[in-house]
């Protein structure tokens, strides 16, 4: 197997398991992330929730579902909605958030539209391979 075809075949496997990470680790060292971060409690647990929503879709897309192209583009509209919502709290939160917090939302912002992206172009692929259960 290419390396594009095995990229392309656990791509919502890639996908589920980042925002799983990124949310848990969130959630589960908030204290610590939201003092390394300088930043608002609720902005920290609003992009740990969020990614562990994302995280579910995926996994259960990547695992359980039967795929069929609208699940798979109705994950892509989530992943651009998240991209938005990325650029929007970076310009609001630009003032008054430390750049370790901006960078953090800047590198996931472009790592969700690059899965958006991918997700889309090989949307009919990954509707048709079947799911690991």
């Amino acid at each position: 197997m290419r390396k594009k075809d095995t990229l392309r075949k656990f791509i919502l496997h890639i996908d589920g398991i980042a925002a799983f990470l990124v949310g848990a680790t969130a959630l589960i060292f908030l204290p610590y992330v939201t003092k390394i971060y300088s930043a608002d409690r609720g902005i920290i647990e609003f992009i740990g929730a969020s990614n562990l929503i994302f995280s579910a879709y995926s996994l259960w897309l990547a695992f359980f579902a039967t795929r069929t192209v609208p699940k798979i583009n109705f994950l892509v509209i989530a992943n651009t909605c998240w991209c938005i919502n990325c650029l929007v709290m970076l310009v609001n939160l630009y003032a008054i958030s430390s750049p370790l917090l901006r960078a953090h939302i800047s590198l996931e912002g472009a790592f969700v539209a690059s899965l958006a992206f991918f997700e889309y172009k090989n949307r009919n692929y990954l509707a048709q391979i079947k799911t690991a259960h």
